[in-house]
């Protein structure tokens, strides 16, 4: 990939930072945040080896098996719901009886590719539109890495399903990055060093952070990133309370990374992203040209306690035993 994985912009960034007050996004953060959601995005494909949304539901609770993920379920069930409910039953049974690839010969790079451009097309939280020339590219790619490739049509909806859980993970991150901003009145920029600290104080996803490969990338660009504190906070202040109630964390994120794995780090409780109207004013319209292709006429739900959310919370509950069932036997492997 030439560029950095952009599934998030400055500008929605910085809408959500500015939720606790006026906050801008240094660019080297704008790209770890990024970097942390493609990663993400590798682990939970890798893991289910296939588009189906019932494995990759499968492989985002062994990645991320913490409220936090499933939260992030939650919102792609619904999403997956409206979804289906567009394009009606028929392309649901019509993907529910085809054959499926098996997760040995699943093209693992070549869909990884396909899936990343797509779901940054399908970001509320991003900029990127869907180039038809680029997708088409990558998926006669993917159809010639393997002799029995995944169902294409499998694509949007995988699509959708994981853009839904990379924007609750995204907006939870932001969140907390704003509140670390916020233990300072002096500062109005959120630097790489706040975007570790906030993961590192994060019990919903700390353990998953600690294993990644971004998370020597962040922890090496914290170091230089550390912003000067203003001569009037002192290090004994105990700053603002956050609106979660968590206690005040370590000001020397060097020395928290340090220890963290010894003593472990000071959590944060896991608050709650933007409301509903905030994240409606980022939602944009996927672009299409008919209102029956697959995929590209799905707008994003913007109610996150709608009737709908309401009927998947109960269904979703009552597949967790089916699921953890399934992760018992579920055998993942991570390529190097």
């Amino acid at each position: 990939m030439d560029r950095a994985p952009s599934y998030l912009s400055q500008s929605k960034a910085e809408a959500i930072l500015s939720e606790v007050r006026p906050t801008k996004v240094k660019t080297d953060t704008l790209i770890c945040v990024n970097v942390f959601l493609d990663e993400l995005l590798w682990l939970v494909l890798s893991t289910a080896r296939s588009f189906s949304t019932d494995r990759l539901k499968i492989g985002l609770l062994k990645t991320l098996p913490t409220t936090l993920g499933k939260e992030a379920l939650l919102e792609a069930e619904v999403e997956l719901r409206a979804y289906w409910e567009k394009t009606g039953p028929n392309a649901l049974r019509a993907l529910e009886n085809s054959p499926s690839s098996s997760p040995t010969e699943f093209p693992l790079q070549a869909a990884f590719e396909l899936l990343r451009h797509k779901c940054e097309a399908y970001s509320t939280l991003g900029e990127m539109d869907e180039d038809a020339d680029v997708e088409a590219r990558m998926q006669a790619r993917m159809l010639q890495a393997t002799t029995n490739p995944p169902n294409t049509n499998a694509v949007a909806p995988a699509a959708l399903y994981l853009t839904a859980v990379l924007e609750h993970i995204c907006e939870h991150i932001l969140a907390n990055v704003a509140r670390v901003v916020g233990r300072d009145a002096s500062r109005s920029s959120a630097h790489v060093s706040d975007l570790n600290l906030a993961l590192c104080e994060d019990e919903a996803i700390y353990q998953l952070f600690r294993t990644m490969k971004v998370q020597e990338q962040i922890d090496r660009q914290s170091k230089s990133s550390r912003p000067r504190r203003s001569k009037s906070v002192s290090r004994g202040d105990s700053g603002p309370p956050s609106r979660t109630g968590s206690p005040n964390p370590p000001h020397n994120s060097d020395k928290m990374r340090a220890s963290a794995d010894a003593s472990g780090p000071t959590f944060l409780t896991s608050g709650h992203p933007p409301s509903s109207a905030d994240k409606a004013r980022a939602i944009k319209m996927f672009k299409n040209s008919s209102e029956s292709q697959s995929g590209k006429d799905h707008q994003r739900t913007t109610s996150a306690m709608s009737e709908s959310t309401k009927r998947t919370m109960l269904a979703f509950q009552n597949q967790e035993a089916e699921v953890s069932r399934q992760l018992g036997s579920f055998h993942s492997r991570r390529p190097p």
